[in-house]
């Protein structure tokens, strides 16, 4: 398969690709080099077999895309994974979430047994959604039913984002929205339109319903950070990070700080191995970044960058790099897009 991918991916795409190869192995090295000298949150396995399944195999998979239809069906099965994701969501919390709740976490308060899906999978999953099923609608001339069905896939992956209430799905919704007004402000249809209002109306609804505290969460950034609320500790955090990095510069080699990773993934990457791994992976993320996003605006590939926005916002403010599966996964995409660009300009 990696011949195979080699000899399809040319010039700066490939010294990009071979730069992120080289980055997780340097990763993989430095976490077994060092298990003798700290203590790890997780097995050292568990780094080993996330990066494996978050990271290269994500990566050379969706590298391999083989058609622009392709991008078509993943666009359709993230919509419909949404969706299923809001329906069951609502049966598993529709009993325990009442008024007051801010955030899926709360339901513990009074139930310290109690169960419950990740705020930030939940959340980000949501933002997706929303705003896939909003491409959707906006490149295609789609059917009653299929329109139907996108805004049902929405109204789902709303409910999911208000439980989930993190900040950085709003950010990475605002993004994404502005995006695609911008590329597709010349086919602005009635029925999205439609859409948008519906999204809006259905916002009261679940904030009443979910108590949720999404966006004032977002307004109290500030004063969380002021009063030192647990969700600012990861201000100490990174700066632990940039700490370590100060004291290992060149090849890094500490993997967590205060037992966790560093909430940031560019710090992490750069902390974990120092400015030659960091480099490494900072170019192969520019470098897929830039191309992604020039691939939305000329409105051939949108996809990719709204994966690369969401995974990279989320990475940025709760993530690891072993677990990067969303910015992977649109790596690899763009890799396949600007091949099949390249093949339909060769065509032309």
């Amino acid at each position: 398969m990696v011949p195979l991918l080699l000899n399809h991916i040319k010039g700066w795409a490939l010294a990009a690709y071979i730069a992120m190869g080289f980055f997780l192995t340097l990763y993989c090295f430095n976490v077994f080099a060092n298990f003798s000298l700290e203590e790890y949150s997780l097995p050292i396995t568990d780094y080993f077999s996330y990066v494996i399944l978050f990271c290269v195999f994500p990566m050379l998979f969706f590298s391999a895309l083989r058609s622009e239809e392709d991008f078509d069906r993943l666009a359709n099965i993230i919509i419909f994974s949404g969706f299923l994701l809001g329906v069951v969501s609502y049966f598993l919390y529709a009993e325990q979430i009442t008024g007051g709740v801010t955030r899926i976490s709360a339901i513990s308060r009074d139930n310290d047994d109690a169960s419950y899906l990740s705020p930030l999978a939940l959340s980000y999953s949501g933002s997706l959604t929303i705003i896939v099923s909003l491409m959707k609608l906006m490149s295609t001339t789609s059917r009653t039913l299929q329109k139907v069905f996108y805004l049902s896939a929405a109204i789902s992956g709303l409910y999911c984002f208000m439980l989930g209430a993190s900040r950085g799905s709003v950010v990475s919704l605002f993004i994404s929205f502005i995006l695609l007004l911008v590329i597709y402000r010349a086919r602005f249809r009635l029925s999205t339109l439609i859409f948008l209002i519906s999204i809006l109306v259905c916002v009261p609804t679940f904030l009443s319903i979910t108590g949720s505290g999404v966006f004032e969460r977002v307004l109290n950034i500030r004063a969380d950070v002021e009063s030192g609320a647990s969700s600012s500790a990861r201000v100490e955090i990174w700066r632990a990070a940039f700490d370590s990095i100060k004291e290992n510069p060149f090849f890094g080699g500490r993997i967590e700080v205060f037992g966790n990773y560093p909430h940031n993934f560019l710090v992490e990457a750069f902390m974990v191995t120092g400015l030659v791994g960091g480099g490494l992976f900072l170019f192969s993320y520019l470098y897929f970044s830039a191309k992604s996003f020039k691939l939305a605006v000329s409105e051939k590939y949108i996809l990719p960058f709204l994966i690369l926005t969401h995974g990279s916002v989320e990475k940025f403010f709760s993530g690891s790099v072993k677990d990067s599966i969303l910015i992977f996964i649109a790596l690899g995409m763009t890799c396949s897009a600007l091949r099949l660009s390249r093949e339909r300009e060769a065509c032309a």
